[in-house]
C-alpha cells in the first residue's frame, strides 16, 4: 500500500470531519473503513493483521493527523489546545511550589 494514498485519505477525512481532528481512535476507525470497507466489520485481530500486512500502523495515521494540523493550524481544535496549555501552566505552578531548597 502506498503511503501517499494513506496520507490522502487521512487528509480528506480531517478536512471533512471535525471529530476526527480531536479523536485519534475515531480517525483510525474512519481511515480503516475508507481503506478496507469490509474490514471495519470484522474482528479487531483480523483488522490489525490486515493493516500490518498492508504496511499501515496506527502511528502512521496519527502522524499524518499531526502533520495535517501543522500545515493547517486554523483547523486545529481550539478547546483541546487551550485546556492542555492551562493544565501545563497549573502543573508548572504546582511543581514550582514544591521544589526542595538546596542550601
Amino acid at each position: 500500500m502506498r503511503r501517499s494514498r494513506v496520507r490522502d485519505i487521512v487528509y480528506k477525512i480531517l478536512e471533512a470531519d471535525t471529530r476526527a481532528r480531536e479523536d485519534d481512535n475515531y480517525l483510525i476507525y474512519k481511515t480503516v473503513k475508507e481503506l478496507f470497507p469490509r474490514l471495519a466489520e470484522t474482528y479487531f485481530k483480523t483488522a490489525l493483521q490486515t493493516l500490518t500486512n498492508a504496511g499501515i500502523s496506527f502511528e502512521s495515521i496519527t502522524r499524518h493527523r499531526r502533520k495535517f494540523l501543522e500545515l493547517h493550524p486554523e483547523l486545529k481544535p481550539k478547546q483541546k489546545t487551550r485546556i492542555r496549555k492551562e493544565e501545563e501552566k497549573n502543573y508548572e505552578k504546582e511543581y514550582s511550589r514544591h521544589l526542595p531548597r538546596l542550601d
